[in-house]
């Protein structure tokens, strides 16, 4: 049921895959290095925090023009062009050797990063349209497989190499290079525009919903990603050797997830998807809320498997309303997922001081089945 053949057999899907997998590849590379930049600079965790930030403020800032330079330069440029920089706008952070200048080379990151997100799901759903195939969910899977082989490899050459500039080097030629290779395979895509270019009462109300319940899923993920370890550690006070497993159990199945979703969507519809891996997510919450070790690992990978074809599915929905053009359907989800997935796990944290992560975690779980009772549009 893995549609890694669809990827295989034909050259446009595996490009569009390869972008995915190239943007995780690249940021895993700098995440790994983290705490690299910030001994080299001697930094505290404050100062840290809000050079992140501006990472983010970079991608908030290029949403509302995405449509724009997509609509002028085509879908398949912006997504080469894109890619470009962010694969040369990841060397900078860690060569920078001031403060200011990390803070500047983050937001310029991503800026790129968020430009390119909205690009590639463009070109991913010109491609499943023209092709009648079904690769967003597979596509999103890429990414997930990138992640985690960039951050085993990055893990593997740490202690090897003794300049991580050289391996992110490395890095960003072997992606420039592959990118270079596989464009002429995207590179003119155009996706036909809507005659409509903002939102209006007509198409604000099923978008509003979508991005409610993609902002809902993108706090799990972020919480998992920024919580699972403490969870374990502190609520379950399970052993120092399982405290990693909860987001390793939960990547493994997003993975998973994502790779099985296109052909599942083929059969269920992207409604039923999202319902169902919603409800998936939520048997893993009460899971986690068990407390007991193994369960509760076991919770933390269902809320990876279940998740994990929501986004995606969102994206499809959101790429085939007639009302509005898809680039800008697309920023609308990114913008509501950048917004949970940062600003997420920050609450859970403000809930967890004043009354436990116990607590956080039953707030996510009713926040995330509020966001599922919402009306979802049938295909």
């Amino acid at each position: 049921m893995i549609n890694f053949h669809t990827f295989r057999r034909n050259p446009r899907a595996f490009s569009a895959g390869w972008i995915f997998a190239t943007h995780s590849l690249a940021f895993s590379t700098w995440v790994i290095y983290i705490p690299y930049v910030k001994d080299r600079l001697q930094i505290d965790e404050g100062d840290l925090g809000i050079a992140l930030f501006f990472a983010a403020l970079g991608a908030f800032c290029i949403l509302p023009w995405s449509g724009v330079l997509i609509r002028k330069f085509g879908d398949g440029v912006v997504t080469f062009y894109s890619t470009l920089a962010f694969c040369v706008f990841f060397l900078f952070p860690l060569s920078v050797p001031y403060y200011n200048l990390l803070c500047l080379s983050l937001f310029f990151l991503g800026l790129s990063a968020g430009l390119m997100d909205i690009a590639m799901n463009a070109v991913v759903s010109i491609i499943e349209k023209e092709e009648n195939i079904y690769i967003m969910s597979g596509s999103h899977g890429f990414f997930s497989l990138g992640g985690m082989v960039g951050a085993g490899v990055g893990t593997v050459l740490v202690p090897i190499l003794a300049h991580p500039q050289w391996h992110a080097f490395m890095m960003s030629i072997f992606l420039i290079t592959t990118n270079l290779y596989l464009q002429k395979n995207y590179l003119h895509l155009r996706g036909v525009q809507s005659e409509k270019s903002s939102l209006d009462l007509k198409t604000i109300i099923p978008i509003l919903g979508l991005a409610i319940i993609g902002a809902f899923v993108m706090i799990g993920e972020g919480a998992v990603a920024d919580w699972s370890a403490i969870f374990l550690k502190e609520e379950v006070l399970a052993p120092e050797m399982y405290w990693g497993l909860g987001y390793a159990g939960f990547s493994l199945m997003m993975s998973i997830g994502r790779f099985l979703g296109d052909e599942l969507s083929k059969r269920w519809q992207s409604h039923r998807m999202i319902k169902t891996g919603g409800f998936v997510g939520l048997v893993g919450i009460l899971l986690v809320l068990t407390s007991h070790v193994g369960i509760t690992i076991l919770g933390f990978s269902l809320i990876g498997l279940g998740f994990s074809v929501i986004v995606p599915e969102l994206i499809r929905i959101t790429t085939n309303l007639k009302d509005i053009a898809p680039a800008q359907g697309i920023a609308t989800i990114a913008g509501a997922g950048y917004t949970g997935f940062l600003f997420g796990p920050v609450l859970i944290g403000m809930i967890a001081e004043v009354y436990s992560l116990h607590v956080s975690f039953w707030v996510l779980f009713f926040c995330v089945f509020l966001a599922l009772t919402l009306p979802i549009k049938k295909e």
